[in-house]
């Protein structure tokens, strides 16, 4: 398994209420003893990931967007549901996969995963044949989540984001390991119900996991956020 590269670990963002509150959403309290953790995709290891864009491919750093991009910036209603300001976009290589790993104090059952997503292009239908979540490994059975994104014109072009993200939740079974854990995306496939054009996929914004375990994780986005693309 790949080890991050950073200068230090940091102690993973605890969010209770209030924090959802600056997604755009109000969520309910957690119960005693369950706490959500947010793992931001901009804080992933993204140096060997890559995606195709309109001509060429986007890698590494120019794959997040969000406040430094003008168009994303000036909509305040888009801002607002994006956790931490930024997102991992171009998520549409098939092969490409999304690394999440974290270190838990203990072992537990009957975890939470929430993934969020938005779409810029069109309605997206994202379920196991398209896109497989593992945890440890092990596939994760989930339902079809349905990412709304405007509506594409008749030759498929792009209509950008502008539909706010969205929580969804994957399962309510995880379990959790002592020690390191991994939350794995891989793209199998193109094929979103709209299309096999290589460049669809959806905007990756975080993966939340509602848990009884502590968690820590390495964040490497502050160390290397001067590196992202300015538009």
């Amino acid at each position: 398994m790949k080890r991050f590269k950073i200068l230090a670990m940091s102690v993973c963002l605890l969010v209770a209420a209030a924090g959802f509150a600056a997604c755009g959403e109000t969520e309910p309290p957690d119960p005693p003893g369950v706490t959500t953790y947010v793992y931001e995709a901009e804080d992933i290891y993204v140096s060997e990931l890559s995606g195709p864009v309109f001509s060429g491919e986007a890698s590494g750093y120019k794959m997040i967007l969000g406040e430094n991009i003008t168009y994303i910036k000036n909509n305040s209603n888009l801002m607002k549901s994006i956790s931490g300001g930024y997102f991992l976009s171009y998520f549409n290589g098939v092969g490409t996969t999304l690394q999440f790993i974290f270190e838990a104090d203990a072992a537990s059952e009957g975890n939470t995963l929430l993934l969020r997503l938005a779409s810029e292009w069109g309605t997206l239908k994202i379920n196991p044949a398209n896109i497989e979540i593992r945890v440890n490994g092990e596939a994760v059975t989930y339902s079809e989540l349905t990412v709304s994104g405007e509506k594409l014109s008749d030759d498929g072009s792009h209509s950008a984001y502008k539909t706010p993200f969205k929580d969804f939740e994957i399962s309510k079974d995880v379990k959790i390991t002592a020690g390191e854990n991994i939350v794995e995306l891989e793209v199998l496939t193109r094929e979103y119900g709209i299309s096999t054009i290589e460049k669809y996929g959806p905007g990756v914004d975080c993966i939340k996991i509602k848990t009884t375990s502590a968690l820590t994780w390495e964040k490497l986005f502050e160390e290397n956020k001067d590196q992202i693309e300015q538009k």
